[in-house]
């Protein structure tokens, strides 16, 4: 289900958008991010991490859930930078 609710969201995502649309591009931002940090861990807490870190799908979901934590940072700490540096650290440094 948190796939399809993945899927969902990057559909509120626009340079024009109106403010309220935007706060609830963010809300939505951390609320997924919140719930596919909690889904690994408890994914992680169930199999441990040894079995957990085994599938190849596990690891894949693992780097998604690393890049939006990423995101998320960035988002929180990083107003003052630009938009191009922004991109650079997402898209070079993860």
């Amino acid at each position: 289900m948190i796939l399809h609710l993945r899927a969902i969201r990057p559909t509120f995502i626009h340079t024009h958008i109106c403010l309220p649309c935007s706060s609830l591009s963010q809300v939505l931002n951390y609320a997924f991010s919140f719930l596919w940090v909690a889904e690994a861990a408890l994914k992680m807490y169930g199999f441990s991490p040894k079995v957990y870190f085994s599938f190849a799908w596990n690891i894949f979901d693992f780097s998604l859930v690393l890049t939006a934590l990423v995101d998320v940072s960035l988002r929180v700490t990083a107003d003052s930078l630009s938009e191009v540096m922004y991109i650079y650290i997402l898209f070079v440094c993860v």
